[in-house]
């Protein structure tokens, strides 16, 4: 029978639990510990967890009903970065984690994460006719699905080191998080930044990682999508024109592609998310 150990934290601790599991005296008892960053989340932001075995383990893990997927070199220590939605519903959510050594004991762990709702703008915008046609549910249901089959993609191990730069030059237009309503009906949240900027300005790598996606979507435009490893990926959108192709492996500061107003924009601006 697999052992588990509930903790129910406090917003004032670090969320740690621990246990251990001895299967038959010819075996290293099997020991489990994972710690939250926080106990406390906001919409639209992330925290981080890491979970410790005294023998090389698989570890996976979920949040609600969604998947946590972790990095790890040795097999001892596991490390997952946990993405709160923007408009994931306020209040506890259960992150539960399973460890199976390579014997196959298991020691499953759960432990409650705590969100609360952001503070995020509203704005309303308006397009052209011909550019209105794009919020047909048929074609932004159909991109939407296109889009989650790349962002479905894990690679286990980070593929950056240090800090992201910004990829263009400009100010921030729209803020990420910010609810949006369009054509005097309520839409959903941006689920990015807008950078402003003129049509045919340079959009950098803002950190070593692999093309997943370069291709022209109806929505969104001229489209770059670069996996950067350990379940984190960016995206450029509106592009005027894109010079990387899918495949290819980008450092920091390589030239994915320019500016534009393509897609679903209302000027020249670069989406980032």
């Amino acid at each position: 029978m697999t052992p588990t150990f509930t903790v129910t934290p406090t917003a004032t601790a670090t969320p740690t639990a621990t246990v251990t599991v001895t299967p038959s005296p010819t075996l290293v008892p099997l020991h489990v510990e994972f710690t939250l960053g926080q106990a406390q989340v906001a919409q639209g932001h992330t925290v981080g967890l890491q979970v410790m075995t005294n023998r090389p383990c698989r570890v996976a893990g979920v949040l609600g009903e969604q998947p946590l997927g972790f990095v790890s070199e040795d097999g001892l220590k596991h490390v997952a970065l946990v993405g709160i939605s923007a408009i994931a519903t306020p209040g506890t959510s259960i992150l539960a984690v399973r460890a199976r050594a390579e014997e196959g004991q298991e020691v499953a762990l759960t432990t409650a994460l705590y969100v609360v709702a952001g503070h995020f703008g509203h704005e309303t915008l308006s397009f052209s006719p011909q550019v209105a046609k794009l919020l047909d549910p048929k074609i932004t249901e159909a991109e939407q699905k296109r889009l989650s089959e790349v962002y479905a993609l894990f690679t286990p191990r980070m593929l950056w080191q240090g800090v992201f730069t910004w990829p263009s030059k400009g100010e921030i237009t729209s803020e990420f998080g910010t609810r949006r309503g369009y054509e005097n009906r309520e839409g959903s949240y941006h689920a990015g930044i807008d950078i402003s900027g003129n049509i045919g300005d340079l959009v950098r790598a803002p950190a070593a990682g692999v093309v997943v996606l370069a291709e022209p979507l109806r929505v969104r435009g001229n489209a770059v999508i670069v996996d950067h490893g350990a379940g984190v990926l960016s995206s450029y959108y509106h592009l005027d024109r894109i010079e990387v192709q899918v495949g290819q492996f980008v450092q920091q500061g390589d030239i994915l592609g320019r500016v534009g107003a393509t897609g679903l924009v209302t000027g020249a601006h670069l989406h980032w998310e």
